[in-house]
């Protein structure tokens, strides 16, 4: 069996831990340069592979560079003749910081803490804890370890508790008499599987921003509009784009004419200064025809 694991933290997985168990074989072997492992495994199987970020299962690397420190690869059957597995992605991880203290808040400096993935871990005592009760692996300069996924914690290979790890997260054991309780929480940058990123409108210079689109609209096909000395609006997602229609005016009302349509010629008929101005001039042209008559 053949293969090649890569992180998609980018990480280089080189002399890190393979491990396959399948009916009654279990083997190990480590990965070479940029990942790659080979090992003789009986033929007609299928087996488990499992990853340590380590030189074995039973130590922990003290490197925190995205890559989970346990994580499972599936299940892969070899036949009669040789099976390469091709690339393995080991998913983004991020640290788990576990600490165990007492009821008063002060680290239990003798209890034993671990971490297990899918039922593979690390050994009894390969990590401690410090002077303020976080877990630590042998040489790291940071505390925790790195998952992805999830993991389970223990105090004493005998308290568990499984956590869900979409972010940095710390978990925090309090041993009491009666037992241990949890207390979970994520840190400012732990990322969520249900947060959507908003979209920020896109708007072009001659149109006013539409509001974000939700997933079950239809988006609104983009149109180039004439331009006019109005302000058009803008057409819903579903309906097609109407030309502009000018408000028609309401008909104009006169002595002469009940409505629009008359010759421009009888327009200033349709006044009321013009008809004003007009009766005025007729009736001093009356009085005036009255006194040369009566001469």
């Amino acid at each position: 069996m053949t293969g090649q694991v890569v992180a998609e933290s980018g990480a280089n997985c080189v002399n890190d831990e393979i491990n396959l168990r399948g009916g009654e074989f279990f083997g190990n072997t480590r990965s070479t340069d940029n990942g790659y492992f080979e090992i003789e495994v009986p033929e007609n199987n299928r087996y488990e592979i499992a990853y340590y970020k380590g030189e074995s299962g039973n130590d922990f690397a003290a490197i925190k560079n995205g890559a989970p420190h346990i994580y499972t690869l599936g299940e892969h059957f070899v036949g009669e003749s040789e099976t390469d597995l091709g690339t393995l992605t080991l998913p983004q991880a991020h640290i788990v910081d576990f600490r165990i203290l007492d009821q008063e808040g002060e680290p239990v400096r003798t209890a034993d803490p671990g971490y297990r993935f899918d039922g593979y871990g690390d050994n009894p005592r390969r990590t401690t804890l410090n002077a303020d009760g976080y877990t630590v692996i042998e040489g790291a300069s940071f505390t925790g370890a790195e998952f992805a996924e999830y993991v389970t914690c223990s105090v004493n290979r005998n308290y568990t508790k499984t956590v869900n790890v979409n972010g940095p997260v710390e978990v925090t054991a309090t041993v009491k008499s009666s037992g241990v309780s949890w207390d979970i929480s994520e840190s400012e940058t732990a990322q969520t599987n249900t947060a959507t990123p908003t979209k920020t409108p896109t708007a072009t210079p001659t149109e006013t921003p539409q509001e974000t689109a939700t997933p079950t609209k239809t988006p609104a096909t983009t149109t180039t509009a004439v331009p006019q000395t109005r302000t058009a609006e803008t057409a819903a997602p579903t309906t097609t784009p109407n030309t502009t229609t000018p408000t028609e005016e309401p008909p104009s009302r006169g002595f002469f004419s009940n409505g629009v349509g008359e010759d421009e010629a009888m327009a200033f008929m349709n006044d009321p200064f013009s008809l004003t101005l007009g009766g005025f001039a007729l009736s001093v042209g009356g009085i005036i025809h009255q006194l040369l008559r009566g001469q």
